[in-house]
């Protein structure tokens, strides 16, 4: 109740074209899901999932890694025992969405029909850590929303001085 509580207050209406930023993640969530399966996750799909992580994150046009780093670890509230693992995995996910993007990830030719090859299943292992990090970010930021009734995520840059003393 409570999660369709929160997609009526986030997107009261039924629209074919994302007019926010929880609209962009939950359209290209929406996308992931027709384009892959459970079994076969495509190349393409990390980027659907980027598009719904850096929408979600109000990521900048520059420095955008960093950016989405610390802003996932912050509003996750990663404990500082596992941020070195958490860094680690967002990092994984985002070369696997960089490589993609910029024409250095090997793509394999599609083969719905015929037999799986070995090299298909080796490339899907490739496929797959990167694509599971992105959707439990995904999961988890919206979780968050949802419970505390909120619609997106602001992120605000503060700069504290410190006056010597006298």
């Amino acid at each position: 109740k409570q999660v369709w509580e929160w997609l009526n207050k986030v997107s009261p209406h039924y629209n074919y074209r994302a007019e926010n930023r929880i609209e962009r993640a939950l359209f290209a969530l929406v996308n992931y899901a027709t384009t892959n399966s459970l079994n076969i996750v495509s190349p393409s799909g990390i980027l659907w999932l980027a598009h719904a992580v850096e929408t979600l994150y109000d990521s900048p046009k520059e420095s955008i890694y960093k950016t989405l780093e610390n802003r996932i670890l912050l509003n996750l509230s990663i404990p500082d025992e596992k941020r070195r693992v958490a860094k680690r995995q967002i990092s994984e996910f985002y070369k696997a969405r960089s490589n993609f993007a910029h024409g250095i990830f090997d793509v394999c030719m599609p083969n719905k029909h015929g037999p799986i090859h070995d090299e298909i299943i080796e490339h899907h292992k490739q496929v797959h850590p990167p694509s599971d990090i992105a959707m439990k970010i995904i999961i988890a930021t919206l979780q968050k929303l949802i419970t505390n009734n909120c619609s997106i995520l602001e992120f605000k840059e503060e700069i504290v001085a410190t006056k010597l003393p006298k």
